[in-house]
């Protein structure tokens, strides 16, 4: 569980992210996204994960710009070479998954771009649909 704030009732308000590597908070300007992620990625910095902080703004999260363990990127090249690296990598997570179907959780070995980051595993449930890719 993570912590995203506190309820008017002054008890915290958390969110489960047992399971699940990845989040999107999308929210109007003044939402509350930067707080929201702010104090979702430092807990999870503390139980060592890693994050991707892409800053178009360029001064939306200067707190994340020296940290070990965050890549930061401000500038458009920069952020469209992340994201296409994402999707590589969830290519190649997708092909592991696929490559080991039967059975439920497999060593994905690393990619060669891992840094300081721990071992990676995919586990999957009962597959009924296979996924569709948008590149080959």
């Amino acid at each position: 569980m993570a912590v995203i704030g506190v309820g008017t009732d002054g008890q915290p308000v958390t969110v489960g992210l047992d399971g699940a590597a990845h989040v999107l908070v999308s929210t109007c300007s003044g939402g509350g996204s930067s707080t929201i992620l702010r104090t979702l990625t430092a807990q999870l910095l503390h139980h060592g994960a890693h994050a991707l902080v892409l800053d178009y703004k360029r001064i939306s999260q200067p707190w994340a710009r020296e940290l070990p363990t965050v890549t930061y990127r401000v500038d458009v090249a920069d952020i469209h070479d992340a994201l296409v690296g994402l999707a590589d990598e969830l290519r190649r997570r997708i092909d592991v998954a696929d490559r080991h179907a039967g059975r439920s959780c497999v060593p994905v070995p690393s990619s060669g771009r891992s840094r300081n980051r721990k071992p990676l595993r995919v586990c999957t449930g009962p597959r009924r649909v296979s996924p569709r890719r948008a590149h080959p």
